[in-house]
């Protein structure tokens, strides 16, 4: 997806589509993280990759830190 495609407009009709109420409030900021991610996922899939490519093992998070 375009960065620029997306605006209060497309984070309120998707909101709305996935059911999800959303404050006016924090649209603003739904589309700042939005096309933040965007970008992100432009970087990712902008890697080249080739049939021979194997994919990672699965992701294991490690546990969280104890408090002491």
């Amino acid at each position: 997806m375009d960065p620029s495609d997306i605006d209060d407009d497309y984070v309120t009709r998707t909101a709305h589509g996935a059911d999800l109420k959303l404050a006016p409030a924090h649209v603003a900021g739904v589309v700042r993280y939005f096309k933040m991610i965007a970008g992100m996922a432009e970087s990712v899939n902008a890697f080249p990759l080739d049939e021979t490519t194997e994919s990672a093992a699965i992701f294991e998070p490690c546990p969280a830190p104890a408090r002491d």
